[in-house]
């Protein structure tokens, strides 16, 4: 026979709040020992809905998101831009930065240059670990082109 345990108030909204900051529902399912259903529901509950469904954003588009804020755009504008908090951008920043430390960091003044210079968008993404979409993406924003 399973056990069923209440949860506090205050740990439904710590849930929900660790959702808006950027985490997964199984992050905070984890943290809580709760179901991910239930996790859910007390997202549902208080009107929000992970942006990227329950699993999380996808690497590729947090990589995005980094590589634009190291580019100069700020926070903010990307956070809007993907529908997240502040402080889920931040997040992937220092992920993405955790990743490549000691690895030269392939920036978007990187990529136009590598692109100008005759280099394929396709190695250039595989270079980045980003799909060509997102590269020409990152392309349009810092000025570069195909």
């Amino acid at each position: 026979m399973g056990s069923y345990r209440r949860y506090t108030d205050d740990e439904k909204a710590a849930a929900v709040q660790m959702i808006r900051d950027g985490k997964t529902v199984r992050v905070a399912a984890a943290r809580f020992d709760a179901s991910e259903r239930s996790v859910k529901r007390w997202c549902d509950a208080a009107g929000v809905t992970p942006r990227w469904g329950q699993r999380g954003v996808p690497g590729n588009v947090r990589t995005e998101a980094a590589l634009l804020v190291r580019s100069g755009a700020s926070f903010s504008s990307v956070a809007a831009r993907f529908g997240v908090s502040r402080t889920a951008v931040h997040n992937w920043v220092a992920e993405f930065n955790a990743a490549r430390a000691g690895i030269p960091d392939l920036e978007a003044a990187d990529m136009v240059e590598l692109v100008t210079h005759g280099v394929s968008i396709a190695k250039v993404a595989k270079r980045a670990g980003l799909t060509e979409e997102a590269v020409e993406k990152v392309l349009r924003r810092a000025g570069g082109s195909r």
